[in-house]
């Protein structure tokens, strides 16, 4: 039961580490019970888009690619940072798509907002859904990517997150809100014939 739901009071902040890749800030915060913590620290991380583009014949555009912080590849749909102060969600979505695929997205339907890690860090999940999505271009890939395309039916989507071929938490957000959108899923759970779209 919450006894108390005041905000912590922010009795100071410092920026103890500022990297372009990477800011952590420090508080110094008084809880509603009145206790004080010196060091609690949060990661000032750039937002995140995270699209869900499906083509005319109903194939999902996933990437496949390295992640150095866990050292392995995954498998998820296609996103990544963005800077709220300087682009706005919908239009960094479609470049993320974009650079990532080669992929072009007429319009973006937007599916919601998620947290990342609430208790640890700033950043804000901006999902979407991409309909008829069309091959246009190449990849424009940054010096730390490289991105395998890969086309899967929708309907094998949400056996890729049962058997754990999609274990990342923001695509499986993007993937859920996206296949309840287009009707894959029901209120009492998700549909066990698929044919049925």
């Amino acid at each position: 039961m919450i006894v108390n739901r005041q905000p912590w009071k922010v009795l100071d902040s410092e920026i103890v580490f500022d990297h372009p890749w990477y800011k952590l800030r420090q508080d110094r915060v008084q809880l509603p019970n009145g206790r004080i913590i010196d060091d609690y620290v949060v990661e000032e991380k750039k937002d995140i888009v995270f699209i869900f583009p499906v083509t005319a014949d109903h194939k999902v555009v996933l990437v496949n690619q390295y992640k150095h912080g866990c050292r392995e590849f995954l498998l998820e749909i296609p996103g990544g940072v963005f800077d709220p102060a300087h682009e706005q969600p919908e239009a960094a979505a479609k470049r993320e798509l974009m650079e990532e695929t080669g992929f072009r997205a007429e319009a973006l339907i937007p599916l919601g907002m998620v947290y990342d890690d609430p208790s640890k860090d700033t950043s804000k999940t901006y999902l979407y859904l991409a309909e008829n999505v069309e091959k246009t271009g190449e990849q424009q890939l940054d010096i730390t990517e490289d991105i395998e395309i890969i086309l899967a039916d929708i309907r094998e989507i949400y056996p890729k997150i049962i058997n754990g071929e999609i274990r990342v938490c923001n695509s499986i957000s993007g993937i859920f809100y996206a296949l309840d959108h287009l009707g894959y899923i029901q209120h009492s759970g998700v549909k066990t014939n698929w044919n049925d779209q």
